[in-house]
């Protein structure tokens, strides 16, 4: 029987390799990844039977597995090399571009020839990431490790971007990737559209805020398609769109976390030169107040003037009427302010439900 730790394709599930499976993904236009767990292995596995030295620990203490795991002792050059000769051919045989690189649990005893060896086996593990990237050029790998467990700076130098949570909860991403973002830059924090029903806290949310909600970062999906009405799927087409236009800002803007409340959440992008910026304003919770506070924008040029354009969600969410977007026309074209006003006095968000997000463009007009 095959575990974790025998990365080779089992015969008896794919007798004809995942060949079928790869050459889909590839004509409907897509590059293929594949998940791996390098660090981990079953004690039911080939691989395992084979090396049970293989394994990190301490003399006279038994090892203590966790998810069915050991943590394989990647400090010994013979499993370096068995790991990098299993990951690289399936690579050169299917023609991986991805790789989702996961490490789910934490390291008991972790000692090699009777001293402690973590810092050697994270050097290992760099070591092998950048074999890979050489053997590989082209490859790209996400850092997944339980949610950011193994978000450091070193790993950089050898992933493309990190994973930052699998709880795809929307209202829950507000708070990771603000709490994210005072470490990694918003292009390498992986941020995805959940399915309506959050697997980890049973939580439902409407589309248009599941997609708000995964702009500003690496924007991706995890979701079934299959599961989504046509009328969601126009939102999420339409959220897509709107990351596409405004990537570069988000990935290469300055970064702003805004004044927020105990129920809304504010940041923004702003663009080196001050030409530009798109803002979110999230509201998480329901407030005692008639009205919300202003959203105060930050990072603008005073002296300039800025046509601000409320892009998201697609139709109006005030609950009253009149409301500052139809006032300011904010849905239709924009109206222009100067940055002082922006920054010093703001602008009145409307009344909303909560696990509403509203994303604001502004443009200088001067």
């Amino acid at each position: 029987m095959l575990g974790l730790g025998d990365w080779w394709v089992s015969d008896a599930v794919y007798p004809d390799g995942l060949h079928a499976i790869v050459n889909r993904v590839k004509e409907l236009g897509m590059e293929f990844g594949l998940w791996f767990e390098p660090e981990m292995v079953n004690p039911d596995s080939d691989l395992f039977r084979a090396h049970p030295d293989w394994v990190l620990g301490a003399d006279g203490v038994d090892a203590v597995p966790f998810r069915g795991q050991f943590t394989l002792d990647l400090t010994r050059r013979e499993v370096l090399d068995y790991l990098f000769d299993k990951i690289t051919k399936l690579v050169t045989e299917y023609g991986i571009a991805y790789i989702k690189w996961d490490m789910n649990r934490d390291t008991n005893y972790p000692g090699s020839g009777g001293r402690g060896a973590m810092h050697a086996q994270t050097q290992a593990v760099y070591k092998l990431m950048e074999s890979l990237r050489a053997a590989h050029p082209d490859l790209e790998i996400e850092s997944c490790s339980s949610g950011g467990g193994r978000a450091d700076f070193g790993i950089l130098r050898y992933s493309d971007r990190i994973w930052t949570s699998d709880n795809n909860d929307a209202r829950t991403r507000q708070h990771i990737m603000r709490g994210g973002s005072h470490f990694l830059p918003l292009r390498v924090l992986g941020n995805h559209v959940g399915p309506k029903k959050c697997h980890i806290t049973g939580r439902q949310f409407a589309m248009h805020f599941r997609v708000a909600s995964a702009i500003f970062g690496h924007m991706g999906m995890e979701l079934d398609l299959r599961d989504e009405s046509e009328a969601d799927l126009e939102t999420l087409k339409a959220g897509i769109a709107l990351h596409k236009k405004h990537r570069e800002l988000i990935h290469g803007g300055h970064f702003l976390r805004l004044k927020s409340t105990a129920t809304t959440n504010m940041i923004g992008c702003v663009a080196r030169d001050q030409s530009e910026g798109l803002f979110s304003y999230a509201k998480l919770e329901s407030e005692l107040n008639t009205l919300p506070d202003r959203i105060m924008f930050g990072g603008l040029d005073p002296a300039r003037h800025y046509r601000v354009q409320m892009v998201w969600p697609l139709a109006n969410p005030s609950l009253s009427t009149p409301s500052i977007i139809e006032a300011a026309k904010l849905l239709e074209g924009g109206t222009t302010f100067s940055g002082a006003a922006l920054m010093g006095y703001g602008i009145q968000p409307p009344l909303t439900f909560p696990d509403t997000c509203l994303i604001y463009h502004l443009e200088a007009t001067d």
